[in-house]
């Protein structure tokens, strides 16, 4: 996966989720690509989400987040994990559409290029 592709990602899908924070951490919880505030999130309990499969959706403070905020997870290529923070502003059904596409990005992103869900 792309670093660069990655950032930009994260990026496009902070905006197009009105989310507090994107990230994509691997296994190892290390984290690839993030945007938005992520401080004080666990990238360990992120990683383990992985080994859920699938996708989750959880209160954020399982991750380290604040009450009253949620997260969306799902496994991508190379059994990263891509995980939305998000609260009560942003819709779930908007987070699961965006993850969606987002994902499929991934799955076939090319170095430096645009997520085409934000044109």
């Amino acid at each position: 996966m792309d670093p660069e592709t990655a950032v930009l990602i994260c990026e496009g899908l902070l905006r197009a989720c009105e989310a507090k924070a994107v990230l994509i951490v691997d296994r190892r919880a290390s984290e690839i690509a993030h945007a938005g505030d992520s401080a004080g999130l666990d990238l360990a309990a992120l990683a383990s989400l992985a080994d859920e499969g699938g996708v989750v959706f959880r209160p954020a403070a399982a991750v380290g987040g604040l009450a009253g905020e949620h997260v969306f997870a799902c496994v991508v290529v190379q059994q990263a994990v891509l995980a939305v923070l998000f609260d009560d502003i942003s819709k779930l059904g908007l987070v699961r559409t965006r993850v969606k596409q987002a994902s499929a990005e991934l799955a076939t992103a090319q170095p430096r290029r645009r997520a085409t869900y934000l044109n």
